[in-house]
């Protein structure tokens, strides 16, 4: 569009509408949105080995979809590492990618509260056990499938550690393995009655164990 005036010739444009590209992204995001709000609010539990092949094939419809617009290299590459995930989620044994998907943060006091095994398929699971008071030999187990898994155990008691990641890293008081299939241990000097013993892993990401 042209506009003329008395003193000057100003050249417009009309704004490009969104392209097909930008849409599918949109409403790809919103429906990512809508499933974690939902996880979030208890509404629904959904795993890992549900949402990451219907993301695939959303993405693959999509391209379908908008092929006659030209090359989306980006919906590509999501695309593919979509796939990737789903790939290396269909070897891995089924309860590594149980407990839904977000954050997680459990505080434990007393023995009635331990709620073990903890799992989380895909965020962040922090288990908080400083002021945990422990009786005899306690066993707790906590799995991620995808993300970061945090153990805080009291100062004063004694504890087994055996920590795993398939692909990541373990740090176990701040000594830190990290590589394709790790897996570390520690355990407390001396002997005592009171022990806490942690089994802790993760598929793909971080576990750490800490006071």
């Amino acid at each position: 569009m042209t506009i003329v005036d008395d003193r000057e010739v100003v050249q417009t444009s009309k704004p490009r509408p969104p392209t097909g590209g930008r849409i599918a992204v949109g409403a790809i995001l919103v429906v990512v949105g809508a499933v974690w709000m939902a996880e979030r609010l208890d509404w629904i539990d959904i795993g890992a080995g549900m949402v990451l092949p219907l993301l695939v094939t959303a993405v693959g419809v999509v391209l379908l979809a908008l092929s006659f617009e030209g090359e989306h290299p980006g919906l590509v590459t999501l695309g593919v590492i979509l796939a990737v995930l789903t790939l290396l989620t269909s070897v891995t044994p089924t309860e590594g990618f149980r407990g839904g998907i977000g954050e997680r943060r459990h505080e434990a006091a007393t023995m009635a509260d331990l709620e073990s095994p903890y799992r989380l398929g895909i965020g962040s699971l922090r288990l908080d056990l400083r002021d945990l008071r422990v009786e005899g030999e306690v066993a707790i187990e906590a799995d991620v499938g995808l993300g970061e898994l945090l153990i805080i155990v009291p100062e004063d008691v004694a504890v087994a550690v055996d920590a795993r990641a398939g692909a990541g890293e373990v740090r176990l008081f701040g000594e830190r393995s990290e590589g394709v299939d790790v897996q570390d241990s520690y355990r407390s000097s001396g002997s005592g009655a009171d022990v806490l013993v942690i089994d802790a892993g993760v598929f793909m990401g971080q576990v750490e164990v800490r006071r």
